[in-house]
């Protein structure tokens, strides 16, 4: 049972091919499990990933972290900036 919102972050750096509209592969994947009592909570959550990931610099810091405490830092940051 999922007692709070979580999130996991894939990364490829050569990206997949994932049948896009665009036949653009997939840099990054992102999985966010919530309670299913709260599904307000899953969709703010949902509404800040995208946020996040439609700023190309993000996008780029993301692509190029190599360690998961980059990433955190960098998902922390534009936490903070919301």
């Amino acid at each position: 049972m999922i007692s709070r919102v979580a999130a996991t972050v894939g990364r490829s750096a050569h990206g997949i091919d994932f049948s896009s509209v665009d036949s653009q592969p997939v840099f990054i994947v992102v999985l966010l499990l919530s309670p299913q009592s709260q599904p307000e909570r899953h969709l703010q959550a949902m509404n800040a990933v995208y946020q996040s990931l439609q700023n190309d610099m993000f996008r780029r810091f993301l692509r190029q972290s190599t360690t998961r405490r980059a990433i955190e830092e960098l998902l922390d940051e534009a936490d903070e900036n919301a």
